[in-house]
């Protein structure tokens, strides 16, 4: 989410922790590390994507206009992306 935030408004929410605390602090907490954390992170934005054009495509319909063409989505081209560069196999 930190990421995606300083990517769509050029920069960080005041109060939350950089994901580098937050990992630190879950790890604590566990007693162990964060296994594939990356990979959880990447299918969250993925459901997160498809939940928001799903709602979106709803809302459209309920108001009788066109959706909004998926490809112009720009969080589900950042999701793609990050899939992409991402090396989350073993």
């Amino acid at each position: 989410l930190e990421g995606m935030t300083e990517h769509f408004f050029g920069r960080r929410v005041p109060g939350f922790l950089r994901r580098d605390e937050l990992v630190a602090r879950h790890e604590q907490a566990l007693g162990r590390p964060l296994v594939d954390l990356r990979w959880f992170e990447l299918f969250a934005m993925a459901r997160s994507s498809t939940l928001q054009i799903r709602t979106e495509l709803l809302e459209a319909r309920r108001r009788g206009k066109e959706p909004n063409p998926v490809e112009r989505n720009a969080v589900l081209a950042y999701t793609a992306a990050a899939i992409a560069e991402a090396d989350v196999s073993r």
